[in-house]
């Protein structure tokens, strides 16, 4: 079983490095089952070969977060319930 974790938002401004191309980076698809305006969301996510189901609690800066692996087909089944709440982006890591 998952156990629930504390999630700290941190946003930040940064300059998109000239060398951005260099680095490898990985796509990230996202959708979204539930958004409350308390904060609360449910989320799914694959990145690569992985898939996830994220339920996010309520709050801004600090908020619980339970996270869990699903397999492909589990994803897929849950997938159209994000319609028109989606999007997609490519997370890098850089030393």
């Amino acid at each position: 079983m998952a156990q629930p974790l504390v999630d700290v938002e941190r946003k930040w401004l940064v300059h998109t490095p000239s060398d951005l191309p260099v680095h490898q980076g990985k796509e990230v698809i996202q959708g979204y089952i539930a958004l409350a305006e308390d904060g609360t969301e449910v989320r799914l996510r694959r990145i690569g070969a992985q898939f996830f189901q994220t339920v996010k609690s309520e709050g801004r800066l600090v908020r619980g977060e339970i996270e869990v692996e699903l397999t492909n087909p589990p994803f897929e089944a849950r997938w159209p319930a994000t319609a028109r709440r989606r999007l997609a982006k490519t997370r890098y890591q850089m030393p």
